[in-house]
């Protein structure tokens, strides 16, 4: 007796969403013009902050959707997430260099502002 042939249909690799194409080509396509930091201002000296330093940020175009900011000081990333301003901790005494880079959802750096040097100072109570 023969057994019954089958037969089985190969499996469909799995559907990327034509969408996710498109989004990385445009995302590779996507440039910003300007970014920098706005405030502290270079040479800015602070007094009595607490470590905490309010920082504000320039972009142009728009921050693109699916793109944070990272932060950079003294050599110390944080990721800061969309807003073009927020506060950074831990900053104490002392001379310190800031930058911001756009992050793309791949994890590129698309581009850098200058370090934007500034000081902060503590006030010293004698007896």
């Amino acid at each position: 007796m023969r057994s019954p042939s089958t037969f089985e249909a190969p499996k469909a690799p799995p559907k990327r969403p034509a969408t996710s194409a498109a989004a990385a080509e445009d995302e590779e396509a996507f440039e910003y013009n300007s970014l920098a930091v706005v405030s502290p201002a270079s040479e800015q000296t602070f007094w009595n902050i607490a470590g905490r330093l309010n920082v504000s940020v320039a972009i142009a175009p728009a921050l693109a959707q699916g793109h944070t900011l990272r932060a950079t000081i003294d050599g110390r990333s944080v990721n800061v997430g969309a807003a073009t301003s927020f506060v950074l901790t831990e900053v104490y005494r002392g001379e310190h260099n800031v930058s911001v880079s756009v992050i793309d959802s791949n994890g590129r750096e698309m581009i850098r502002s200058a370090a934007v040097r500034f000081f902060v100072q503590q006030t010293n109570v004698g007896n």
